[in-house]
């Protein structure tokens, strides 16, 4: 009579149960999506969908600015991306110091170089300046900022509200366009008011 529970057979045994066991967990646990089902997920409209984008724009071999996203998804036809969690900054090479501007939602114009920005949009100087508005627009060809919508700007001793802006990310000369309003905190004044 052979002996079935000797060494061999038990180890034969157990690893055809180890076998087992992990081909039953690995086919548990594995997604069984198709190519098709991954692919509707992303927009009809978008031809290239991309994740953490760092897209710098240069002229003479000197960095203008840069543009970064958590992601973008680019329509070839339309020549536009649209971006999400954007930060744009704008080098500045005549010692002014750079602007940083960060915004919710953006749409680059591939041809153009053109960035329109809205929700939550701060631009901040290395000055110490800080400006918030909902939407605005960059044009690379003008090196301009520009937006119609209301606009709060914030420095080291005062405020400044109005409607409609335009900075020159270059110079950095700006404008307030409409319904400008002040408000000066002289520093070391106290409450006293001289």
């Amino acid at each position: 009579m052979p002996r079935w529970f000797n060494t061999r057979n038990l180890l034969a045994l157990s690893i055809l149960l180890l076998a087992g066991s992990l081909i039953f967990v690995v086919s548990r646990n594995f997604r069984k999506e198709t190519p098709g089902e991954i692919l509707e997920t992303i927009s009809r409209n978008v031809d290239l969908s991309l994740q953490k984008i760092d897209y710098t724009e240069t002229r003479d071999g000197v960095r203008r600015w840069s543009l970064q996203a958590d992601s973008a998804a680019h329509n070839l036809a339309e020549g536009a991306a649209r971006l999400e969690d954007v930060t744009l900054t704008f080098y500045d090479s005549g010692g002014g110091g750079d602007i940083t501007l960060t915004a919710d939602l953006g749409e680059l114009n591939t041809e153009s170089r053109e960035v329109k920005v809205s929700g939550d949009v701060v631009i901040r100087s290395s000055k110490g300046y800080v400006l918030h508005t909902d939407h605005l627009h960059y044009q690379d060809s003008k090196r301009m900022v520009k937006t119609d919508a209301s606009v709060r700007l914030v420095a080291p001793g005062f405020e400044v509200v109005g409607t409609g802006l335009q900075l020159n990310v270059e110079t950095h000369a700006m404008a307030l366009l409409s319904r400008v309003e002040a408000r000066l905190e002289p520093e070391g004044l106290g409450n006293n008011g001289k």
